[in-house]
């Protein structure tokens, strides 16, 4: 069912919400509502790599629970 699932990157959709907005509501065979647009107005780049600041040891152990999910997502 590859065609009913659309791949974003986190660092993609936040760099660029609005061209990513669009995809989804295509996707979605819908339109964008006012609050939607609204929501991806607030979106900012700063969150993109905010785990690195959380202690080392947290960050192993989260990436030790995902990391089938990292290796598949192209993020290990």
């Amino acid at each position: 069912d590859q065609d009913r699932l659309l791949k974003i990157r986190y660092e993609d959709f936040m760099s660029n919400p609005k061209q990513w907005g669009k995809q989804i509501c295509k996707h979605l065979s819908t339109e964008p509502t006012t609050a939607f647009e609204n929501a991806l107005a607030q979106a900012r780049t700063t969150s993109i790599g905010k785990y690195q600041r959380r202690p080392a040891e947290e960050v192993e152990e989260a990436t030790r629970i995902a990391e089938g999910a990292l290796k598949q997502l192209g993020y290990l």
